[in-house]
């Protein structure tokens, strides 16, 4: 998904109405929770919100992606409410369903609640039936953007996804796999660039029955907000 989707999503609640924004992006290769998603192919990725004066928000994101020799699309709506506290910290809560173009029996349901507080973000995912399978999957993630200079900024996150029950199969693990991000991101205006290497445990199943990608991997972006 987006690089800093957690950060750069939270809502403004401050606006005095329902205000617009989004971000359109070029990837070098598509990393979702450290599992490829784009063979290892450059790919575009949209993503547009809506915030609203009381604190609702909805959305939509989607990028391409490639999975064997099919190529698609993710396709995210998502829905939530956010408050801001009065230490700080703004919290969230949400849901979003997930649909793949060319794999739909992988389409699933996640609701999520999450806690931001300046340029560190957290939340916690939970799936009934992670991607279409049996399978009831926690994630949890925390994702942290450090201002080295004014326009250059360190980005780091972490999750681990935990499989609560059901059976192991491909991008769903019998137990626990974790993935991370490390990089830098350079912001101009609108414009924005990352370069991140990202690392993540190598599941024991596939995703198809084509060669796995590499578990690690770096992967350069540019983006435009609007």
């Amino acid at each position: 998904m987006l690089s800093v989707l957690a950060l750069a999503c939270t809502p403004a609640l401050s606006h005095a109405q329902a205000s617009w924004s989004g971000n359109a992006s070029w990837l070098s290769d598509y990393r979702f929770r450290g599992q490829p998603l784009s063979d290892g192919k450059a790919t575009p990725q949209l993503n547009i919100n809506l915030d609203s004066a009381a604190g609702w928000y909805l959305g939509g994101f989607a990028s391409g992606v490639t999975v064997g020799e099919r190529d698609g699309a993710q396709i995210l709506g998502y829905a939530g409410y956010a408050w801001r506290g009065g230490d700080g910290w703004s919290w969230d809560g949400g849901c979003t369903q997930t649909v793949y173009t060319r794999l739909r029996n992988a389409d699933y349901l996640e609701c999520y609640g999450g806690a931001s507080a300046g340029n560190v973000s957290m939340r916690l995912y939970y799936a009934p039936h992670y991607l279409g399978r049996d399978a009831r999957t926690l994630y949890g993630e925390i994702t942290l953007l450090y201002p080295l200079h004014p326009r250059i900024s360190l980005l780091a996150h972490a999750g681990l996804l935990h499989t609560l029950s059901g059976t192991a199969a491909p991008g769903i693990p019998e137990r626990n796999r974790y993935d991370a991000r490390l990089g830098l991101s350079f912001s101009a205006g609108d414009w924005s660039a990352q370069l991140v290497r990202t690392i993540s445990e190598s599941d024991a199943l596939r995703y198809s029955r084509y060669e796995q990608r590499s578990a690690q991997a770096w992967v350069a972006s540019i983006g435009y907000a609007f």
